[in-house]
This record gives C-alpha cells, sequence and structure tokens, in this order.
C-alpha cells in the first residue's frame, strides 16, 4: 500500500496513494505496517483518541511518541531483573513473608505491562510503591529497593509520557504516586547486567 508520508512533531502524516482520507499514523501488529485511516471531518483529537483506543486493543502504534520503543526496551531489561534470585527479598514467596505482597504488586505492574492492559497499571504503581514504603530497609535490601523503585518510575513515566490511557480511564492516572514520576528514572545498573545472559 503506497503512501506519501511526512512528520510533523512527533507524528507521521500521509496520505495513502489509493484513498481518498488522510492518515494519521502507521500502526504496527506483528511487523505489519497498517495505514490508519480518517475521514477528513476527524478532528485530531478524535485521531487521537482512536489510536490510543487502538493502542489498549494491542495494537503498538508506531511513532506516535518518539523515544516509546526505546522507553520499553528499558522497561523490559528492568524486567528481566526484577524477580532475580540474588535480588529478591529472602522468603518473599512465602505468604505469610511481609514482603510477599510488595513482589506479587511488583510482578503484577509487570504482568499488565506486558499484556498492554495499562489502564489499570496506576492502581499497582500505587500498591507496589506503598507496600515498598511500608517494609522495613531490614527485610528488603538496598539493591532491590532502588530496582523496584526506578522500574515503577520508569513504567510510570511510560505511561504519562506516550498516553497510554484511553478516555475512559485517564482519571486512573491520577493514582500514581507523585514521587514516581518526580523521580528521574536511571538505566538499569551497570553491575547488575550480565552481556547474553537473557
Amino acid at each position: 500500500m503506497a503512501a506519501t508520508v511526512w512528520r510533523v512533531g512527533n507524528h507521521l502524516h500521509g496520505r495513502n496513494n489509493t484513498c481518498s482520507f488522510p492518515f494519521d499514523n502507521l500502526l504496527f501488529s506483528g511487523g505489519a505496517a497498517i495505514g490508519c485511516g480518517f475521514n477528513r471531518s476527524t478532528t485530531a483529537t478524535g485521531q487521537q483518541q482512536t489510536l490510543t483506543h487502538m493502542c489498549l486493543k494491542g495494537y503498538d502504534v508506531g511513532n506516535l511518541n518518539e523515544g516509546a520503543k526505546e522507553a520499553r526496551s528499558e522497561i523490559k531489561r528492568f524486567q528481566e531483573y526484577i524477580n532475580a534470585p540474588s535480588l529478591v527479598p529472602d522468603q518473599c514467596y512465602r505468604m505469610a513473608s511481609p514482603t510477599y505482597g510488595l513482589v506479587c504488586y511488583v510482578n503484577q505492574v509487570t504482568a499488565l505491562f506486558l499484556s498492554k492492559n495499562y489502564s489499570v497499571i496506576p492502581i499497582f504503581l500505587k500498591r507496589s510503591y506503598d507496600a515498598l514504603l511500608a517494609v522495613t530497609h531490614a527485610r528488603v535490601s538496598e539493591p532491590y529497593r532502588n530496582l523496584v523503585i526506578h522500574y515503577l518510575s520508569h513504567v510510570a513515566h511510560f505511561l504519562v509520557d506516550y498516553s497510554c490511557l484511553d478516555q475512559d480511564t485517564a482519571s486512573n492516572i491520577e493514582f500514581i504516586p507523585p514521587a514516581l514520576l518526580e523521580l528521574s528514572p536511571s538505566s538499569l545498573p551497570a553491575d547488575l547486567y550480565v552481556a547474553n545472559e537473557f
């Protein structure tokens, strides 16, 4: 499907050569590019809402926001280490452990993110953050605490920066603890990264 495409800000704009309507972006699903068409009367807000809705339905919106791919890759690096045996608190998988809730909430954030079920993530960001604050330093090592706080911050920034919530669930953003958005999340600590480990 041939198309003329140009960039305006963080968006791709263009016209499909075989259709009479413009498209605002390209959507990528399973590696296949799909032209996203809109009627001429569709407002910019309407286009954005449609793209956001499609994102929530499992499509990755390519180039809607530059940097999203890199941000997702950074989050994935954290996800690969978040349950490392050398980092998780001792006995954390036992239901009676004070750290059980923390680890479960953090892992729920990961599961929701991987499933692109973004609308519920803010609730579990709050639960994870509250659980992290509640657990004593004696129960959670500093490397794990730092890994979790920066991981949660990366996810929080991703949801906000790339408008992952649709209009119906946008108010859930209010659940995100302000401290996670105030933090400038760091990259995965170099001493944790082992080349070709995963």
